[in-house]
């Protein structure tokens, strides 16, 4: 136990939780408890709450106990006008009393074993501020009723685990039961884990509902509860050990810091969350303050994030050029100080992202190939309700009038073998093959990362039988309308006004929102800058129905019916704002298509002599005297190809070759061949 006594060191732990807790107290606490107080009734409920709701999703009888919660906060803060106010008080405990007393039921298992039993701890262990706390009995039998419904968190994985350990904490302080303290930090270090089927994994991609990438939502939750623990019990023996704590950086460093772009989140990593519920996109500070506390070694860190996701400084604000593609969530994230780029695959060893309990009900389509493109990062924010969902951006797929649902909720796995990427840390390769009934077409797509531009190639588009009668469409971007939409084409650049337009021949460029669009092999382009109408019920049927009208910049290229060998190109070039600038990026030409077929495709950057290919099937590669063949399907990028020492990546995305054998020849070069054995899913 070293220096601290038991009762000293439960009393430290409830006050660090108090303080996290009048951490978040809303400038207008005393507003709000008026509010609520008018409201409540005698009976100890509140005429404002529908307790007979029986949602899955937003169960309204829970805003019960914030409203309680909110009570015990004003009763216990000086700062309050209804510090130590008896009338509170009495309402205080008769609304816990009704709480417990009342014979409801929960419709979602979340409520039961987390939502409801972490308030009670909260609201607790803020009335033990007082000389004046809930009456014994009460309380004795609202912990009783925490441990006998709350759960185990030995049953779960994940944040799911870590959310039922925090109110296994609150209830070991207010018994002060060491032995359940234990207990809890044992189950709860068993999250903090890599490579369990749920949870962070071994490339620091998170999982949760299967092997579905969730780096923000139940990431969020993770990172919430283990840092909320470690910081309540630092410095006593029930700490998070090192080799933990470094686990957690890490995972908060390369994954979940990097999933934002300023102020918001990536809509691609959010799960059914961001994807369906208001503001869920939105970056919380909570976290990275919490870790500054506890890893204060990478406190700068903590703190460029937090500036960024207030607002305090510009996007920019101490990020450095990155790439990184996580083989086992199969998903790459591409970072500049000016943009971030990032790809949702889906494949049949990882899940598409999830619908259920009514959330999430137009994202058939969001993991197949879907990317964000943010400079500002509030490009997507909130856009959601209003969106066209057959339209979501990097996605080859039909075009039907009424978005479907996966056969079963939550983990629905992908319909692709190949399905992956490479990265040397700065630039990468990433690929994707798949014959889906789902999207009603098959489609090879491929993006080519590198420092100014993304190239984003897709052959072998074809109707599937889902897929027959129906337009086929790849989504370029669609992302809420910011300034003047500029189009190069017949020679002149005009200003786009209201409505949607067909372009039969591609046009030079597009400009909008500092990205500029360039089609280097033409082919039919539509583009739309117009309000879009919607509501968050469309999406999520616990949300509002009211209905939200948005201004929405959208571009797409047009496959036509039942297409046959499709195929596109187009590079997205961000931090342009001017006709002058995409002029003069169109005619530098640093980037060179060299084949874009259902066998190979191939990207050169001159500048930066690095030649990116995806091999779909075994064979052999020839432009301008550069050959390089393979004896499997894989991605390769080759470095300094013109010097003596060129460098190649190479991966397996399909995770069946144990060993490839690739033969290069360059101008001037002998021949380079190489056989790669133990070949991973990626290569960085």
């Amino acid at each position: 136990m070293g220096c601290i006594a038991v009762p000293d060191m439960f009393s430290l732990i409830m006050d660090r939780i108090r303080t996290e807790n009048e951490k978040e107290v809303p400038p207008g606490l005393d507003d709000a408890v008026k509010s609520e107080l008018q409201a409540w009734t005698d009976s100890g409920a509140f005429s404002s709450i529908n307790y007979a709701d029986v949602s899955r999703a937003n169960w309204t009888p829970i805003v019960h106990l914030d409203h309680v919660y909110n009570f015990a906060r004003a009763y216990t803060m000086p700062i309050s006008a209804f510090f130590n106010n008896d009338d509170l008080y009495a309402k205080i405990t008769a609304s816990l009393r009704y709480w417990h007393e009342w014979n409801h039921e929960y419709y979602n298992w979340w409520y039961q074993q987390i939502a409801s039993p972490q308030r009670l701890g909260r609201i607790l262990i803020q009335m033990r501020k007082s000389p004046r706390r809930i009456p014994e009995p009460l309380e004795t039998d609202i912990l009783e009723r925490m441990k006998t419904e709350g759960g185990d968190p030995a049953d779960w994985t994940g944040a799911n685990k870590t959310d039922i350990a925090l109110h296994w904490l609150y209830r070991a302080c207010l018994s002060n039961d060491e032995a359940l303290l234990e207990a809890t930090a044992a189950r709860l270090f068993q999250a903090v884990d890599i490579g369990g089927d749920e949870g962070i994994q071994r490339d620091y991609s998170y999982f949760q509902h299967g092997r579905q990438v969730y780096t923000i939502g139940y990431g969020s939750d993770f990172i919430k509860g283990i840092s909320f623990f470690a910081f309540c019990t630092a410095g006593t023996p029930y700490a998070l050990p090192r080799e933990k704590l470094e686990i957690v950086a890490r995972f908060f460093h390369e994954t979940f810091l990097p999933a934002h772009r300023g102020r918001y989140a990536l809509f691609t990593v959010g799960g059914r969350g961001v994807l369906s519920r208001r503001g869920a996109a939105a970056a919380d500070t909570v976290y990275a303050e919490r870790m500054k506390q506890i890893d204060p070694a990478h406190a700068g860190v903590y703190d460029d994030f937090i500036k960024r996701a207030r607002g305090e400084v510009a996007p920019d604000w101490g990020v450095t050029p990155k790439h990184t593609f996580y083989p086992i969530g199969e998903y790459t994230l591409h970072i500049r100080p000016g943009y971030a780029f990032d790809v949702r695959l889906a494949s049949k060893r990882t899940g598409r992202i999830e619908y259920g309990n009514g959330e999430n009900l137009k994202g058939y389509y969001a993991s197949d190939g879907a990317v964000n493109i943010a400079l500002r990062g509030d490009e997507y924010a909130d856009i959601f309700p209003v969106w066209n969902w057959t339209r979501i951006p990097g996605v080859t797929c039909v075009q039907r009038d009424v978005i479907p649902l996966p056969p079963k909720e939550w983990c629905v796995y992908g319909a692709a073998d190949f399905a992956g990427g490479l990265s040397d840390s700065r630039y990468g390769v990433t690929a994707y093959a798949y014959d889906a009934e789902y999207t009603g077409n098959s489609a090879k797509k491929a993006w080519f990362f590198f420092d100014d531009e993304v190239v984003c190639l897709g052959s072998g588009i074809n109707a599937t039988d889902a897929g027959a009668g129906f337009l086929v469409n790849t989504t370029v971007n669609q992302c809420l309308l910011n300034g003047d939409a500029l189009v190069s084409a017949g020679g002149g650049v005009s200003v786009l006004g209201r409505g949607e337009r067909t372009y039969p021949d591609a046009p030079d460029w597009v400009l909008h929102g500092g990205i500029g669009y360039l089609f280097p092999r033409g082919g039919e382009i539509g583009v739309s800058v117009d309000a879009q109408t919607g509501s968050w019920r469309d999406i999520n049927r616990s949300q509002s129905d009211e209905m939200i009208t948005k201004n929405v910049f959208a571009l797409w290229l047009n496959h036509g019916e039942n297409p046959a060998d499709g195929e596109y190109a187009y590079i997205v070039v961000p931090g342009k704002y001017s006709e002058q600038e995409m002029n003069d990026y169109r005619r530098k030409r640093s980037v060179e298509i060299w084949d874009n077929t259902a066998a190979v495709q191939a990207v050169y950057h001159k500048d930066l002599d690095i030649l990116g290919i995806v091999f779909y099937e075994p064979g052999g590669f020839e432009h301008g005297g550069v050959t390089v063949q393979s004896d499997k399907a894989c991605i390769i990028m080759i470095k300094t190809m013109k010097t003596q020492a060129p460098v190649l990546h190479i991966a397996d995305p399909a995770h069946t070759a144990s060993k490839i054998t690739v033969t290069a020849v360059f101008p001037g070069f002998i021949a380079y061949n190489k056989v790669y054995e133990d070949l991973p899913a990626s290569a960085e």
